[in-house]
């Protein structure tokens, strides 16, 4: 019997999907239904606040918003999520 063992590196072609949470907020259903261009949601979290990066929805770290030198976002880690923080 050929024993099929996996590696980590067996799984470095699986793609996932990686979010940016900068905050949240909790809406009624009628306040969703007058959403328009101009509405201002307001989030729960300051403006200069780090965000949340999730991974196929864990959160595994917080960072800061920064502009990379082309001039897109992109996320500086900050410090990694705790267990807790992960089944949050």
């Amino acid at each position: 019997m050929i024993e099929d063992r996996l590696t980590l590196a067996a799984l470095n072609s699986v793609a996932l999907d990686v979010r940016v949470v900068l905050g949240r907020a909790s809406v009624r259903v009628a306040d969703v239904l007058g959403f328009a261009p101009g509405v201002v949601v307001p989030l729960d979290a300051a403006p200069d606040a780090p965000v949340a990066l999730l991974v196929n929805g864990v959160a595994i770290a917080h960072g800061d918003i920064v502009v990379t030198q082309d001039g897109s976002l992109a996320v500086e880690i900050a410090a990694l999520a705790t267990p807790r923080e992960q089944l949050s």
